[in-house]
């Protein structure tokens, strides 16, 4: 039974309604500072809301300043404690990206959406160097981090990289259980990235994008390109990706670690 929270008939939107009742249960102490917030499958499932109208609730009590959203962690109730980095750490300047918020973490699922050979897109071939209409290999995934999609990404290989990747693929776990399978499928066949040049920009997805993402014209949606060489030289990898930087935001570190 959904719980008597959420009045039916009231003219209050129900994602208030689900905020107000999250607040309350603060108020009195039933969730102290520090704890972490049911994730939003949880609540929706408790008191029969959508997932958008669970997200509005936990966005408007971030804006109320009674919660806080930790990046692969999920929503806290605010306390006294100070800010701490709160993005999706990429500290490796040569690694695949879903490689650091990758599939080993607790929180984050995984959905392979293509995989096999493909036709490379303009945008690759550019990044690549290789002709127009080259056929190479895909690999297209959706990371969600607490149920919540976060990036879509899509990586194209060129050959000879391409069979070398989709056998190891093959061979493996294409879910990336204990590890970014793309990354070590690279690896095992010696095109392991070195250095990797990416481009980022602000974009509005559209169509099967943003339907993906359960991104709205209002959602903050940040595009990044990259291509990876090998210790050859080689290019190895071109890649796609598109991060909802409010439910993945980016904390980028390049180069040794301070301290």
């Amino acid at each position: 039974m959904p719980d008597p929270s959420i009045d039916r008939s009231s003219p209050v939107p129900y994602y208030r309604q689900l905020a107000e009742a999250l607040a309350a249960q603060v108020a009195a102490g039933d969730l102290g500072p520090g704890d972490r917030l049911p994730s939003e499958s949880d609540l929706g499932g408790r008191y029969s809301l959508s997932r958008a109208t669970v997200r509005q609730a936990l966005a408007h009590l971030e804006e109320q300043g009674v919660a806080r959203r930790v990046a692969g962690r999920g929503v806290f109730v605010r306390g006294d404690e100070p800010d701490a980095p709160t993005g999706w750490p990429v500290t490796d300047p040569a690694a695949v990206l879903e490689a650091a918020y990758g599939p080993e973490h607790p929180l984050v699922e995984l959905e392979v959406r293509t995989r096999g050979e493909a036709v490379l897109p303009p945008w690759a071939t550019r990044l690549l160097e290789v002709p127009d209409g080259t056929r190479g290999h895909e690999l297209g995934r959706l990371h969600l981090l607490d149920g919540t999609p976060a990036l879509l990404s899509t990586h194209l290989q060129p050959p000879p990289v391409d069979a070398v990747v989709a056998a190891a693929l093959d061979a493996g776990t294409p879910d990336g259980r204990g590890g970014d399978p793309l990354a070590a499928a690279l690896a095992a066949g010696g095109h392991a990235p070195v250095g990797t040049r990416r481009s980022l920009h602000a974009r509005s997805p559209r169509g099967a994008v943003a339907e993906a993402l359960e991104a709205g014209p209002a959602t903050p949606v940040l595009r990044i390109r990259a291509v990876s060489w090998s210790r050859t030289g080689a290019l190895v990898d071109a890649a796609e990706s598109w991060v909802r930087t409010d439910v993945a935001p980016l904390d980028l570190e390049v180069g040794s670690p301070r301290g």
